[in-house]
């Protein structure tokens, strides 16, 4: 978040008034600067870099400073909040655990557990039949990281090679950092995964035409690793972002079929990080259900804020 410095003094700006905003003061507002230079001096840089606009409370898709003022959140905070800020019937349930009085069971089980994961089974796809809950969607990436690394070495000790796309984003963790593809971001690792590789992401644009070939255009990516010398048979598992978070780009539905076709040939998990897709709050279907044509059956799943997938395609 530390590539934008804003200033913290403020600034007259045009008052707006409409249903869902509400602007009447200047930005940012009084006494706001003194709680962000709080935040500046005791918190990493890393937190830096947002808007002076201190958050006073939320409620479903709006967002109020002390002030009074108003914005549309098209955040979701990430999509923590996919059912709305300060949903009633969440806040009714969190009242009720902590009156209970339980608030952390560790892995030992409890009945709210229980009837949390039976609902969440029941409300996705029927290929997802078992669920993982994390805390965090970078903690999930490492979970399926495993699970595909563990899946492959059941038939080959060395099958634990993980395609994944450049310009994707799977968390800030030393695993998900190294499935994203970019070399400046894995400078503080200092060093490379030698079985994490990459091919490009499929950007519309590239497209010369509307009938342009897209299954054609992931056999030359992938063509392109086994020139230089990868084993597709130690290959154990496809590390998709279901579109690219920073811009809500799809991947071309041929393309992604390809690559479900190539995940058969060649007995490759598939993991869809869902995080960022928003596809609770929208009630729509996860964002590679709805690509058609697609062929699944059951594997194991990671849930977290959102959705994390990890399945296997149907063998032919």
């Amino acid at each position: 978040m530390a590539h934008s410095d804003f200033s913290f003094k403020p600034k007259k700006v045009p008052f707006i008034n409409t249903r869902f905003r509400k602007i009447k003061t200047a930005i940012p507002a009084l006494g706001t600067e003194k709680i962000l230079k709080a935040l500046r001096k005791y918190e990493s840089r890393s937190m830096h870099g947002q808007l002076p606009i201190l958050w006073d409370k939320a409620i479903d898709f709006q967002v109020f400073d002390k002030a009074g003022n108003m914005w549309i959140d098209f955040t979701a905070t990430i999509f923590v909040a996919n059912s709305g800020h300060s949903n009633k019937k969440i806040i009714k349930a969190l009242q009720g655990q902590l009156k209970k009085p339980l608030i952390h069971t560790y892995t030992f089980p409890s009945e709210v557990r229980a009837k949390f994961l039976k609902k969440l089974i029941e409300i996705t796809p029927s290929f997802c039949q078992k669920a993982f809950l994390m805390s965090s969607g970078t903690e999930a990436s490492e979970c399926a990281v495993k699970l595909i690394r563990m899946y492959g070495q059941k038939t080959d000790k060395n099958k634990i090679g993980i395609i994944a796309f450049t310009g994707s984003m799977h968390g800030r963790t030393m695993g998900a950092e190294m499935l994203r593809g970019n070399e400046q971001m894995l400078k503080w690792i200092g060093f490379k995964d030698p079985n994490v590789f990459h091919i490009p992401f499929p950007y519309p644009w590239l497209a010369k035409d509307i009938n342009y070939n897209w299954e054609e255009h992931f056999q030359n990516d992938i063509s392109v690793l086994q020139k230089v010398g990868v084993n597709f048979s130690k290959i154990a598992g496809f590390a998709i972002e279901s579109y690219q978070g920073w811009g809500a780009i799809l991947y071309p539905p041929k393309y992604i079929q390809a690559l479900a076709r190539f995940a058969q040939k060649y007995n490759i998990l598939i993991m869809f990080d869902e995080i960022q897709s928003h596809a609770e709050r929208n009630r729509t279907q996860s964002v590679q259900n709805r690509v058609e044509g697609w062929q699944k059956h059951p594997a194991p799943g990671e849930i977290s804020r959102s959705l994390m997938h990890v399945y296997q395609p149907e063998q032919e």
